[in-house]
């Protein structure tokens, strides 16, 4: 999971603080991510010019939003095919997404990195597992 990405991804949404964030993720992929992750995460992009912080909302939190440069970084990773579930996840549910062409997108990248790979060589039986197969009777 590409936790900064996916929160690039999701700042172009509009501002959030590290527990929204998390739970969207969450939400999103179906995989959790640690919320101290997520802070550590968000303070780097912080330090990068990708983000800034908000003054603390009325629950005390510190929401974030992007920055211009966190905006064009954020549409690279967007447009950018990747071998990753989560990443394909977050993207396709970004409002506006043309599915169709993200697949095709991905389609490529995988083409790509099959094409990449070395020529199957052939592969020894896997061992069996249980109990061994049962020996027929003999004929009486």
């Amino acid at each position: 999971m590409d936790v900064r990405g996916s929160l690039l991804a999701l700042l172009t949404l509009g501002d959030c603080h590290g527990a929204q964030l998390a739970a969207e993720i969450a939400a999103r992929t179906g995989e959790s991510v640690n919320a101290g992750q997520v802070q550590k995460t968000l303070l780097r992009l912080q330090r990068e010019g990708l983000v800034a912080s908000r003054p603390r909302d009325a629950s005390g939190r510190i929401p974030f939003r992007l920055t211009e440069a966190g905006r064009a970084e954020a549409a690279v990773w967007l447009d950018t095919p990747a071998i990753d579930g989560g990443r394909l996840a977050i993207a396709a549910s970004m409002p506006g997404v043309d599915r169709a062409a993200l697949l095709a997108a991905q389609r490529a990248a995988l083409d790509v990195c099959f094409a990449a790979l070395p020529a199957p060589q052939g592969l020894a039986a896997p061992p069996r597992r249980g109990r061994p197969p049962a020996t027929p009777l003999a004929p009486a």
